[in-house]
């Protein structure tokens, strides 16, 4: 799967993009998006993760019956938590 970034791309591909994931795997996921943009989509309680992820990148945990609607909305709460923050820098 290619690098997906909130940053670089519209929000409706990216919510697409991480819905069509939870389609193939069928399992509860998080989905993190950090202070760059990168999004990090993860299956709930994987023991191969090396390390815990900053809980302030946590945009939410879904399973596969989400809408891409309700993802959009999420990731646009997430985009404007990190756009300031790239602004000041």
């Amino acid at each position: 799967m290619s690098v997906l970034n909130l940053l670089r791309q519209d929000v409706e591909e990216v919510a697409e993009s991480v819905k069509l994931r939870m389609m193939r795997t069928g399992k509860e996921t998080e989905l993190y998006v950090g202070d760059d943009g990168r999004v990090l989509i993860d299956s709930v309680h994987d023991p191969r993760r090396a390390q815990e992820l900053p809980g302030a990148w946590l945009v939410g945990v879904y399973t596969r019956k989400v809408t891409c609607e309700e993802l959009e909305d999420d990731l646009v709460m997430r985009l404007g938590e990190i756009r300031p923050m790239r602004v000041a820098a």
